[in-house]
């Protein structure tokens, strides 16, 4: 039997027939025990092994007084109740995270964005920032984060790759930076659960609140080196 707590979703358990190698899945509700339709599962085994479960088909499920509701044959032995679903056990794949920066460049000043109500490195410096959300390219994923972040519009061809780190910090990330020194609209600020100032330091003179890996990306941009690597020592 695999415990409540293998399972990331709350009030859900799983039974494994042995004798054909189903699993019956349930969801405690109001006392009931409710037949489950279609639904994605994923048991973490370890960090490198994973349970795939998908509904493929519902059967028989009882009611909490042993009353069958619903009816569809099984074709595993005489059990009446629950949802057929097959199991896949597979390696999990390694996921590398991916972000995108935007050095906004006027006079020879780079626009920071001060962190605030994250629960991350709060009142660092950083700039203007973010996940890719999937589905996107790297420059569609800059001009939306510029939009959110600074309410400003960017042009695709007014982006340009400036340096790309691979960065280990409490996950591994590949963060790619742009360049931009041309934009649409009146700099504020977007987001201001996320951040609590948005202000231009000199390239020569940066805050020494200042992220470290933004610090060394911007020396990188400054000396024209297109690749590094950050936190890995």
């Amino acid at each position: 039997m695999l415990s409540k707590s293998s399972i990331k979703r709350p009030l859900m358990y799983a039974l494994i027939d042995s004798a054909c190698w189903e699993v019956k899945l349930f969801s405690l509700i109001n006392s009931s025990i409710v037949c489950i339709g279609v639904f994605y599962l994923i048991l973490e085994v370890n960090s490198k092994l994973s349970w795939e479960i998908v509904i493929i088909r519902r059967n028989n499920a009882l009611s909490s007084n042993g009353r069958t509701v619903g009816s569809e044959p099984t074709n595993c032995g005489s059990n009446p109740y629950g949802a057929t679903i097959k199991i896949n056990m597979s390696k999990e794949r390694f996921q590398l995270k991916a972000a995108v920066y935007l050095l906004l460049i006027k006079d020879n000043k780079v626009l920071l964005s001060r962190r605030f109500n994250t629960g991350w490195m709060d009142g660092k410096y950083s700039l203007i920032s973010g996940h890719l959300d999937g589905n996107e390219t790297v420059s569609t994923a800059m001009i939306r984060e510029a939009f959110e972040e600074a309410k400003i519009k960017i042009k695709k061809e007014d982006l340009i790759p400036a340096t790309v780190i691979d960065r280990q910090s409490d996950q591994e990330y590949i963060d790619f930076f742009f360049v931009a020194e041309k934009w649409d609209g009146e700099i504020e600020i977007g987001e201001p659960d996320k951040c609590d100032e948005l202000k231009w330091f000199s390239l020569d003179n940066l805050p020494d609140n200042l992220l470290p890996y933004i610090e060394e990306a911007i020396e990188n941009y400054k000396n024209k080196i297109p690749f590094f690597e950050s936190g890995w020592n």
